[in-house]
């Protein structure tokens, strides 16, 4: 019981692991280590944004009486996330994608 109350805890931050990996793994093996080297602002905006989603989200289950109330804003950070991210990884695998084409 005690591994399924933790992973429950751990829930809302699985996507910004999985968004940070990918992102590593997009600037790395895409040809761009020296992205991964400086701070670009599009990071701390997707890990901002997500810590903020996960609030949120775990707001809704603290008051379900106003789920909506909690989880529109943290889908809307999470959304806003994910484009920070993109806006970071798409140029990266466009550069990439158009040297071996």
């Amino acid at each position: 019981m005690k591994t399924i109350a933790t992973g429950l805890r751990l829930a809302p931050l699985r996507p910004k692991l999985a968004l940070s990996m990918s992102l590593h793994v997009a600037l790395s093996h895409g040809g761009h280590p020296e992205r991964l080297a400086r701070r670009p602002w599009q990071v701390w905006a997707m890990g901002l944004l997500l810590l903020a989603a996960a609030v949120f989200r775990l707001m809704a289950g603290v008051d379900p009486a106003h789920l909506q109330r909690w989880l529109a804003p943290a889908a809307s950070c999470f959304l806003l996330g994910t484009v920070a991210w993109m806006s970071l990884v798409f140029p990266a695998v466009r550069a990439s994608t158009a040297r071996g084409a």
